[in-house]
């Protein structure tokens, strides 16, 4: 019915219309009521389960950023107390260096292979390094080199919203010519300072809503965070001999969170596909089985007619009867009009001086 009704669809200015006509034209498969009771009963225990997977799965998918969040502040501070050989520190003190990109008038589309281009703030918003998002440079722009993005930078999104501005990504991976941004910020680890580990501390819930509660802007959609109050967020600060250990910690787990969550929205796409194949079948006659004894449709809807077509007589007959009833309104006929009333006999005019 659904591709029936989309194949017939009106569309004016974007929006998608149907009328009358169009839903008057579409087939039903109809099957007998009693097999109607049946389908209904099945699809109603059928789609609760699958209700029930797609329900835990949608709250799998919502606390997988919370249970990772969690995990990482396990890992920099236990509970607020810091771990045995640690110190509290601002970012500052594993910084070497802060490199700003630059603005630049790009052409609205993506950079080609052999073009430069400069990254968008969606390359930095989703926890991961995404090189597509970008902008072409237009051809014949000079542009500095020095600011090309290469594997292993560290990356935070000088400009964004709320829940992202600030937010570090590691580039695993890019294309060439592609260059920082005015609203992106790299940064250079000092000697001795392990990224990965530096990446799940800025990462965690108790740096992120540092730089959350740093960052200004008048507008909630957009917010900034310089370099000084970025640098001066504090931070628990591990031995440099754990440093390694906790970036392997890190990785194990939070990979073992990101298998688990693929595998639920798996789960969740299987229980759609099945949600699909049991609607297809419920209307194919293959659901519930048949009963030979059950009224057939073409017999019922014959019924059903007959039977509105004497609901409609009816109704017809009540309100003819009903006209003839009422009884018509009579006007009153009027009397003769009063005599005029004569002045008093003895009515004397007086006059008074001025």
């Amino acid at each position: 019915m659904r591709s029936q009704i989309e194949g017939r669809v009106r569309t004016t200015a974007g929006i998608y219309k149907v009328n009358q006509a169009i839903l008057e034209a579409v087939s039903l498969p109809l099957p007998p009521l009693a097999e109607q009771d049946r389908i209904v009963e099945a699809l109603d225990e059928q789609l609760s389960r699958l209700d029930r997977v797609e329900s835990v799965a949608s709250r799998v998918r919502c606390r997988k950023s919370h249970l990772a969040g969690a995990f990482r502040d396990s890992l920099i501070c236990a509970k607020g107390e810091l771990l045995a050989g640690w110190r509290w520190g601002e970012l500052r003190d594993v910084i070497e260096l802060v490199e700003a990109g630059k603005s630049f008038r790009c052409d609205p589309r993506p950079a080609r292979d052999e073009e430069w281009g400069v990254i968008k703030v969606s390359a930095m918003t989703w926890g991961e390094f995404r090189q597509e998002e970008q902008k072409a440079v237009p051809v014949g722009r000079e542009v500095d080199a020095r600011y090309e993005i290469k594997v292993g930078d560290i990356l935070v999104s000088r400009a964004n919203t709320p829940e992202h501005v600030g937010a570090p990504v590691l580039v695993r991976r890019t294309r060439a010519r592609l260059l920082l941004s005015d609203k992106s910020l790299r940064l250079v680890p000092k000697l001795g300072v392990n990224r990965d580990w530096l990446i799940t501390a800025l990462s965690s819930p108790l740096v992120r809503r540092q730089i959350t509660a740093k960052a200004t802007g008048s507008k909630d959609s957009m917010r900034n965070i310089s370099q000084k109050d970025l640098l001066s967020v504090k931070i628990p600060l591990p031995p440099e001999d754990e440093q390694q250990s906790l970036a392997e910690r890190a990785d194990e787990l939070l990979t073992a969170i990101d298998g688990a969550a693929r595998e639920v929205e798996r789960v969740g796409d299987r229980a759609g596909a099945l949600r699909r194949l049991i609607l297809r079948r419920a209307f194919s006659g293959q659901l519930v089985a048949q009963n030979s004894a059950d009224e057939q449709a073409s017999v019922a809807l014959v019924r059903v007619v007959a039977e509105r077509a004497a609901q409609s007589a009816a109704t017809r007959t009540r309100k003819t009867m009903a006209k003839k009833a009422a009884v018509p309104r009579v006007a009153t006929p009027m009397g003769p009009a009063p005599e005029p009333t004569s002045a008093p006999a003895l009515a004397v005019q007086q006059e008074f001086d001025l």
